[in-house]
């Protein structure tokens, strides 16, 4: 993780020579440290239409089903640049 504040990203796939358990699909790993309190995360994580503030890669998320605040089911497309 770097101190500086800058995102880490890691690419890669799965081995899997059949191609028969996933070795298609890639994997996205990143890591960073975010100056938000614990409750300022949870309000970013979890308001839908604040998705693209903290993942570039979005194509957007819909909220399928709402219990309250902070339990939801959610639909989200992703697209990383693979």
């Amino acid at each position: 993780m770097d101190s500086d504040g800058d995102i880490l990203v890691w690419t890669g796939r799965a081995v899997d020579e059949k191609e028969t358990m996933g070795g298609s699909i890639p994997f996205v790993k990143t890591k960073s440290i975010i100056p938000l309190s614990v409750s300022e995360m949870v309000d970013l994580l979890l308001d839908s239409e604040k998705v693209k503030t903290y993942n570039q890669w979005s194509l957007g998320r819909q909220d399928c089903w709402v219990y309250d605040e902070h339990t939801k089911i959610v639909r989200s497309k992703t697209q990383p640049p693979l």
